[in-house]
C-alpha cells in the first residue's frame, strides 16, 4: 500500500496536464532532416589513441582493437541492414544502399549507431570507449568505392607518418612515396589489416547438402557476411 506522503506527491502530480506539456516540447524539438540511401554511416573513435595506450594496447594499430572494430561493423551491418563495411584505424564505415531504419530520422540513426558501436566495442575490449557517428550522403552507389579509397589512403598515410616520425623524431613530413621508401624495411612483418584495414561484404556461398528424406544431394545458396583484409573487396 502506498505511503501517505507518496500519495500526496502523486496527487500534486495529477494536476499536471501532460498533453499541454507534450505539445509545448514537441514544438521545441529539433527534428533534423530525413536520411535516404545510398549513404554511409561513418563512426570514429573518440580519443582512442591515448585511451588505448594508457591501458596497454599497441600503437599505432593493435589487432585486438581492429578485431573489435570488425565486430562493431558486423553488428552495425546487421542492425541497419547494411550491405558492406570498411574498417581501418579507429574508423568503421557502413554502407546503406537499400533503406534507412527509424524512418531515416537523422538524430535517431546517428545516436543508435554510435550507442551500439560504443557498447559492442566496450564489450569486446573490456574498456569504456566512445564512438561518434556522422552520415555521408552519396550522390550514387558507385561513390562507395571512391570513399573507401579515400579512407584507405588517409589511414595508410597516417600509419606511415607514425612509423616515419617514430624513427626520425620531429622531421618534416615528406610525401607518401618518400615515407614509404624510408620505412619499407619496417613493413616487412606487418599484416595487411594494420595499414589497409578490412572489408566486410556479403557473398553468395554454394554448398551441397543431403536431403534427409530422399538421401539425394541438394545444392543450396546462402548469403554470408565475410571479412577480407584490405579494401579491395569493397571496391567491387
Amino acid at each position: 500500500m502506498l505511503s501517505s506522503d507518496l500519495v500526496k506527491e502523486l496527487m500534486r502530480l495529477a494536476k499536471v496536464n501532460p498533453a499541454i506539456l507534450s505539445r509545448l516540447f514537441k514544438q521545441l524539438e529539433v527534428p533534423g532532416p530525413r536520411l535516404s540511401p545510398p549513404l554511409i554511416l561513418r563512426l570514429d573513435g573518440v580519443g582512442f589513441g591515448r585511451a588505448l595506450s594508457d591501458v596497454g594496447f599497441a600503437q599505432p594499430r593493435d589487432k585486438r582493437v581492429h578485431d573489435a572494430l570488425v565486430a562493431v561493423a558486423e553488428a552495425l551491418i546487421r542492425r541497419f541492414s547494411g550491405t558492406s563495411a570498411y574498417v581501418v584505424s579507429d574508423e568503421v564505415s557502413v554502407l546503406l544502399d537499400s533503406g534507412v531504419p527509424y524512418g531515416g530520422r537523422l538524430f535517431k540513426v546517428v545516436s543508435v549507431a554510435a550507442s551500439l558501436a560504443s557498447a559492442v566495442l566496450a564489450g569486446e575490449l573490456g574498456h569504456n570507449l566512445i564512438m561518434d557517428c556522422r552520415p555521408v550522403l552519396l550522390p550514387s552507389l558507385s561513390m562507395w568505392g571512391a570513399y573507401v579509397l579515400w579512407r584507405t589512403r588517409v589511414a595508410a598515410n597516417n600509419f606511415l607518418s607514425k612509423l616515419y616520425h617514430g624513427a626520425r623524431g620531429r622531421a618534416l613530413t615528406p610525401s607518401f612515396t618518400a615515407m614509404l621508401r624510408d620505412v619499407a624495411d619496417q613493413l616487412v612483418n606487418r599484416e595487411g589489416w594494420e595499414v589497409l584495414g578490412s572489408c566486410l561484404t556479403y557473398e553468395v556461398m554454394e554448398e551441397v547438402r543431403i536431403n534427409p528424406i530422399t538421401g539425394e544431394p541438394v545444392e543450396k545458396r546462402r548469403r554470408t557476411l565475410r571479412r577480407y583484409d584490405g579494401p579491395w573487396r569493397c571496391l567491387r
